[in-house]
C-alpha cells in the first residue's frame, strides 16, 4: 500500500503550527468581537489543510428579519451593519496583533474579510465610505484590545477543540471579562 502522507521538515512543522494557532486568533478574534456587538454566531471552527495552511469559519446567523425590511439608512440597519463591517475587520487584528507579540513575520490572511468589510460599508456611497470604515477600524482595534485575554483563551480553547460551539464560546468570553 502506497503512503500518501509526506514528510516535513522541521521548518515546515513550525510554519504549520503557526498558521493554525494564528488561525485560531483569527477565528477567535471573529467571535468575541460578535460576542460584544451583539452579532449572532451559531459555532467557531478552525481544521489544516496542509497544502494549503490552516483555516477557520465563525458561523453567523441571518439578519432578524424585521432588520431586513428597514430602510437601509435606519438607525437599527446602520448600527446592525457597522456591528457586520467591525465583525468582519476583527479577525485579521486580533492575527496581527498575534503575529506582532510572536515576532512572526507573514501576511495576515484577512483580505476577503476586509473586502467584505468595504462590500459592506459601500452601501453609505462614496462620501461616506472613508470615515465609516475609518470608525470601524477604530472599534476593531479597541475590541481587540480590551478583550485581547478573552480572544487568547478561546484561540487556545478551539486549538484543543477544533469547533466551539455558541454557549461554550460565550463561557469562556465571560469567564475572562469576570476575571478582569
Amino acid at each position: 500500500m502506497e503512503n500518501h502522507y509526506r514528510e516535513y521538515s522541521e521548518e515546515e512543522k513550525r510554519q504549520l503550527l503557526e498558521r493554525y494557532v494564528g488561525t485560531a486568533v483569527h477565528e477567535a478574534g471573529h467571535a468575541v468581537a460578535a460576542y460584544v456587538l451583539g452579532v449572532d454566531f451559531e459555532s467557531v471552527t478552525i481544521d489544516i489543510d496542509p497544502e494549503t495552511g490552516a483555516i477557520g469559519s465563525v458561523r453567523t446567523t441571518p439578519w432578524p428579519e424585521e432588520l431586513a425590511k428597514l430602510d437601509d439608512n435606519s438607525p437599527e440597519v446602520r448600527k446592525l451593519q457597522l456591528a457586520n463591517i467591525v465583525f468582519s475587520l476583527a479577525g485579521g487584528v486580533a492575527e496581527r496583533r498575534l503575529a506582532s507579540q510572536a515576532k512572526w513575520d507573514w501576511d495576515v490572511g484577512d483580505t476577503p474579510d476586509v473586502n467584505e468589510a468595504i462590500t459592506l460599508a459601500s452601501v453609505y456611497g462614496d462620501d461616506d465610505l472613508e470615515s465609516v470604515m475609518r470608525e470601524a477600524w477604530d472599534r476593531t482595534y479597541d475590541i481587540i484590545d480590551e478583550n485581547w485575554l478573552a480572544v487568547r483563551a478561546l484561540a487556545w480553547a478551539l486549538v484543543d477543540k477544533h469547533r466551539i460551539e455558541k454557549k461554550e464560546a460565550i463561557e469562556i468570553i465571560v469567564g475572562i471579562q469576570d476575571q478582569r
